[in-house]
């Protein structure tokens, strides 16, 4: 019984580590979409070292946000909508699991 509770309680942090990957996932390519637009637009400058030294900090963004996708083993941004989705689907089976935690817990109580 006891491998019964820690298997369901394995379940639950798996699922949270999850949900955790999937919102860093979707913070770094918002930050990567918002970022991608200013990097392009150097093509457009007349002078990009000057166009560059004034986004700087746009540039860090884009490329702190690139390698962390890289790193997470995102090749292609999934789109906004998709994510959200995913991360409910496992917020539900979170709470599902839970649920049957706690009623695994309280049954072993009676």
């Amino acid at each position: 019984m006891d491998g019964s509770v820690a298997s369901a309680r394995d379940k639950i942090d798996e699922i949270g580590q999850q949900i955790q990957t999937k919102q860093l996932i979707k913070k770094q390519c918002s930050a990567y979409r918002a970022s991608r637009e200013i990097v392009e637009n150097e093509k457009n400058t007349q002078n990009p070292a000057l166009y560059r030294g004034q986004h700087q900090k746009e540039y860090e963004l884009h490329t702190t946000s690139k390698e962390t996708l890289k790193e997470l083993g995102v090749k292609a941004l999934p789109k906004p909508e998709k994510l959200d989705a995913q991360i409910e689907k496992l917020e539900a089976e979170q709470a599902t699991a839970q649920d049957e935690w706690k009623n695994f817990g309280n049954s072993r109580i009676s």
